[in-house]
């Protein structure tokens, strides 16, 4: 008599894992694949806005800029 849950244990873990690995890396690198453009444009998008950022020339509202780092940590260690 076969010990039917170890085939199944050994199935598993020669044939199906690796399938579904390989199936959930082609979706993932076809997923990248598809959103390049947007993707491209967004990165490039935020680095523009750090360069104006950093600038001296570009006048921010104080309502569009960040709260300072250490502020923030501050407040959040005071309310522990």
């Amino acid at each position: 008599m076969t010990n039917w849950a170890a085939e199944l244990d050994l199935i598993w873990k020669n044939y199906v894992r690796y399938i579904a690995i390989g199936g959930m890396l082609v979706g993932a690198f076809y997923t990248l694949y598809k959103m390049r453009n947007s993707l491209f444009t967004g990165i490039a998008r935020s680095f523009s806005y750090m360069k104006k950022s950093a600038s001296e020339d570009a006048a921010i509202s104080r309502t569009e800029k960040d709260i300072n780092i250490r502020w923030s940590l501050l407040v959040i260690e005071s309310s522990r």
